[in-house]
């Protein structure tokens, strides 16, 4: 069966979760600790790296202070 072509907009999500993943991990952060740093329960940060688009923009704004990314450097 021949492999389908990524959408654009999974694309950036796709980009969107690494970025997130490895902001992670150069802060030494694991989940729970970046969900109890942005003030988000441990199950919903989950559900957004597992499907991304369900992000709001008060989020991503929480996680680019705590991971000390500039929000346009998300996307």
């Amino acid at each position: 069966m021949p492999k389908l072509r990524e959408r654009p907009d999974q694309k950036v999500y796709n980009n969107l979760t690494q970025k997130l993943k490895s902001g992670m991990l150069l802060r030494g952060l694991n989940h729970k600790e970046t969900a109890s740093r942005c003030r988000m329960s441990y199950s919903t940060f989950n559900v957004r790296l597992a499907q991304p688009e369900t992000w709001n923009l008060c989020e991503l704004v929480k996680i680019s202070e705590v991971l000390g990314l500039p929000l346009n450097e998300l996307f």
